[in-house]
This record gives structure tokens, sequence and C-alpha cells, in this order.
């Protein structure tokens, strides 16, 4: 009885693994083979912050600003970060247009500080997908 029962066992177990076996091939035959030593190029996203000046007094709309340069801009990775002011992920000042661009992000979401030169300290999140180019305006009274 002890060896019928062993031989049920094994046929069932060998019936069961040819459907696993086949999925198993199928499955390999669908995998996308990469060349040795290649390395797949990042999708980065893109973020361009603008930095101006309005004055509500003059321009209560803000429809004309004027670009204000040397600012610092930095991102980090999490609030806490931004909060302590380190690590920071990226940072850059904005040219003579008020324009700072960021390139290579890999991170879904990025924490702002920009530090204006009259030491006004200002700070947002960002959403930045893989692939994207996110736009940041930020205009100052």
């Amino acid at each position: 009885m002890m060896s019928r029962l062993h031989s049920t066992f094994c046929f069932s177990s060998l019936r069961n693994a040819a459907p696993l076996a086949m999925l198993f091939l199928l499955l390999s035959a669908c995998a996308k083979h990469e060349n040795p030593g290649e390395v797949p190029a990042p999708n980065y996203a893109q973020l361009e912050v603008r930095v101006s000046r309005c004055n509500p007094a003059l321009d209560p709309f803000c429809e004309s600003t004027d670009p204000i340069a040397g600012a610092a801009v930095f991102l980090f990775t999490h609030e806490q970060f931004q909060q302590y002011g380190d690590p920071i992920a990226f940072q850059c000042s904005t040219s003579s247009t008020g324009l700072c661009t960021f390139n290579t992000l890999d991170a879904p979401e990025y924490w702002v500080t920009i530090l204006l030169p009259g030491g006004q300290n200002l700070k947002t999140s960002i959403k930045t997908p893989a692939g994207s180019k996110s736009f940041l305006p930020v205009v100052v009274e």
C-alpha cells in the first residue's frame, strides 16, 4: 500500500508540473533580454523655476512682472530634509531672466526652497513624474 501511495503522489506531481513548466516557458519567451553591459537610460524629469516680482499697487493682477536674478533655488527629496536644509538634492541660482532649470530629476516629488537676494525664504513642493517637464512660476510681491 505504501508503494502505491508513493507512485500516485509522483504521478500527481508530474501532472501538475507540466502546466507549470509550460507557463514558465511562455513567460520567459516574453521577457526582454538586454545586451550584456547595456545600461538603460533613466527617464529623467525636468523642472523650470521662474522667479519674478510684481508690484500690485501698479499692476493689481500681476500681468507684468520683473525677473529676479540671483535667487538661490534648492530642491530636497523629503520634507524633513527641507526643514533641516540638508541634504540638498539639487541647487542653482536664477539667471538674469529669473530662470533656473533642472534637467536630471529622478524623484517623483521635490520640496523647493527659494532664497531671494533680500533674504526672504519661500517654500513649496512640486510633483515631477518621470519623463515630464514641470513649471514652477514664483511671483513675489
